[in-house]
Order: C-alpha cells, then sequence, then structure tokens
C-alpha cells in the first residue's frame, strides 16, 4: 500500500522566488521535493538543504523530458506538480501603423 500522507512535489524554477520558498518549506511539513534550477550553483544549495535538484532550463524544451524522467526517478513519482519556471521576453513592443 501507499503511503498517501507524503506527498512527492516537483517545482520548477526552485532558484529563487516563490519555487524556492515553496521547495524549502515543504519538507519541515513532511514532504518530498524535487525543485528544478538552471544553475549547478542552485542545485548544489537546494541538495545541501535535503531537497533533491535537476537542471533544467525552460528556454530549452528538449530537455523537459529527461529532467522529468530524472525528478520522477529521485522522488519515486511525482504526486505534484508546480509549474512555476518561466522566462520573459523584455523589449519595446509597439509599432506605428
Amino acid at each position: 500500500m501507499t503511503d498517501t500522507s507524503t506527498r512527492r512535489w516537483l517545482i520548477t524554477g526552485a532558484s529563487t522566488g516563490f519555487g524556492r520558498t515553496l521547495a524549502e518549506e515543504l519538507p519541515a511539513r513532511g514532504e518530498k521535493v524535487c525543485g528544478t534550477v538552471r544553475r549547478a550553483e542552485d542545485a548544489a544549495v537546494l541538495e545541501a538543504r535535503g531537497i533533491a535538484a535537476v537542471r533544467l532550463d525552460v528556454d530549452h524544451t528538449e530537455a523537459a523530458e529527461p529532467a522529468v524522467a530524472e525528478a520522477i526517478a529521485r522522488l519515486s513519482g511525482i504526486d505534484v506538480l508546480v509549474n512555476n519556471a518561466g522566462y520573459g521576453l523584455m523589449g519595446a513592443i509597439g509599432q506605428a501603423v
């Protein structure tokens, strides 16, 4: 029988902000967490805190499937996905017609 009291979370964008805060808070509540990060330094910080980390840059869509597979392997499955990572396009937009 599966223990349903502990959920396995995959949190994208766990390097900073909301993703990082959530990734750090959930283990204190007995949850298992794997966070995706772009940089090795960010992965090392999470791993040092007992949080599984997988490298993923969402700008590279081909990297998503292997990253999810690694997270599934590290957590023995995923119960909850927090799709927090994103990217922005900065620049002036507008054109006179």
